[in-house]
């Protein structure tokens, strides 16, 4: 739904786990933003050969049956002065945790860890590695990074922001998101533009003619059981016109 063109700037400018990034063919430049220097601090470590190393072997030697892991990735990941290799791990832990609790408190989270792996080795870390070797890693805000991209044309962003009544995460990085002026950004995007979230999220873009795809999602979280939600991407139209093109000539 994002096209297929590598021709493109292609830019998350909420770039988190770039796993939208990370299932697209390259594109001539690539971008991520993220304001969680958390998050930065990962990708960064991945793609910096030494730092990697470290980042491998602390994952590999991480205990996954001692709950008091998760409280010192917890502690690290608030410590600004702590070398990006140990804050990238603390990222990892608590990324994998809350992705295999069953709800989101931190109780459930490291009962979680104690029954579950890292789940990262060095291969997986060469492979992503390989595959961000040449996308740039912004630490910034990602509404002040679209307004830049407004008037480009040669531009692709996928913007995947806190959703509407989203929990505040671990380490607090909705607390500046600026709804209004990303909807102007997005508005007045000359280039290509999406956006994700919950059906209800952005219904200015709707009335201004986007296109708008809804998708059911199912996911089981951690021990708990199957959860079914509807998430939304809007597309403005110059992207779904292009994408619908690429569609049809496949």
């Amino acid at each position: 739904m994002l096209g297929t063109r590598t021709d493109l700037v292609y830019v998350e400018p909420y770039g988190g786990m770039a796993n939208i990034l990370l299932a697209r063919p390259r594109s001539r430049v690539e971008i991520i933003c993220d304001t969680n220097g958390l998050v930065t601090d990962w990708w960064l470590s991945v793609i910096e050969p030494d730092e990697r190393r470290q980042l491998e072997q602390r994952l590999r030697f991480t205990p996954t049956r001692v709950e008091g892991v998760l409280r010192e990735a917890l502690h690290v990941g608030e410590d600004l002065t702590a070398p990006r290799a140990v804050r990238a791990w603390a990222l990892a832990v608590v990324a994998r945790c809350s992705f295999m609790a069953a709800d989101g408190d931190r109780t459930d989270l490291a009962v979680s860890f104690a029954q579950t792996p890292s789940g990262f080795d060095a291969i997986e870390l060469d492979r992503l590695a390989e595959r961000m070797r040449d996308v740039q890693v912004i630490s910034g805000d990602g509404v002040e990074l679209m307004q830049k991209l407004v008037e480009r044309v040669d531009t692709l962003v996928y913007a995947d922001p806190p959703y509407a009544g989203a929990a505040e995460p671990l380490y607090g990085q909705h607390s500046d998101f600026r709804r209004g002026e990303m909807l102007e950004a997005m508005l007045a995007m000359r280039g290509r533009c999406a956006v994700s979230g919950t059906p209800d999220d952005w219904p200015e873009l709707e009335k201004a003619g986007w296109d708008l795809k809804e998708m059911r999602i199912t996911s089981k979280p951690g021990h708990g059981s199957s959860r079914t939600r509807v998430e939304a991407l809007w597309r403005n139209p110059l992207l779904a016109e292009e994408a619908s093109t690429q569609l049809r000539l496949l």
